[in-house]
């Protein structure tokens, strides 16, 4: 029954939504979830949210994230738009999730689980004009089962480079880091040994 009603609550906004004139775009996503818990806060969240986060696409927020890089695309209008796989970091009590990230999420050199990735949606994310893209230089030599492991060391590359070397399926642990603006600021590539 909680399953028709959320089915219902979410139709509701949809066709609202439909008639509605208002231009922001997180309002048409809010009518698209199904979740009763996400209905209502997600609908309350856009009759709220700042301006400042039009043009962010599926940014919640969140100051980092984590997860598996799926591609960058670019657009004709110049944009560079991350589409990323979010995943959750394991440990502790629990997994914790983008939202519970107080810093910058660097995992590396690890030989045990690096990632849960329970939830198959795919994000796509505005990078800042200044965007930083660092691959890990010395991932053989952090290894967690070295006697000798180093600390990581960062490479600064570019857009291109994770483009034209297909970074992003060779380095599957991958964290963002984004401005006050809701734009992707940085893209730290590491991946397990």
């Amino acid at each position: 029954m909680r399953y028709w009603r959320a089915l219902l609550a979410a139709g509701t906004l949809a066709l609202l939504g439909a008639c509605s004139s208002d231009d922001d775009p997180s309002a048409s996503r809010a009518t698209t979830t199904t979740s009763p818990s996400a209905t209502s806060t997600t609908a309350a969240a856009s009759s709220t949210t700042p301006t400042t986060r039009e043009g962010r696409l599926d940014w919640d927020g969140v100051r980092f994230d984590y997860g598996i890089l799926d591609r960058i695309d670019r657009t004709e209008d110049g944009r560079t738009i991350v589409v990323f796989d979010r995943g959750q970091l394991p440990g502790g009590l629990g997994n914790a999730q983008a939202a519970d990230l107080t810093e910058e999420p660097v995992v590396v050199g690890n030989t045990d689980l690096g990632m849960v990735n329970d939830n198959p949606r795919l994000r796509s994310y505005v990078a800042a004009t200044d965007l930083e893209v660092l691959r890990i230089a010395n991932l053989r030599r952090t290894c967690a089962d070295l006697d000798d492991a180093e600390e990581p060391a960062w490479e600064r590359i570019t857009v291109d480079d994770v483009l034209d070397d297909d970074l992003a399926d060779e380095l599957r642990q991958v964290s963002l880091t984004f401005d006050d603006d809701g734009f992707v600021r940085r893209i730290r590539l590491s991946s397990g040994c």
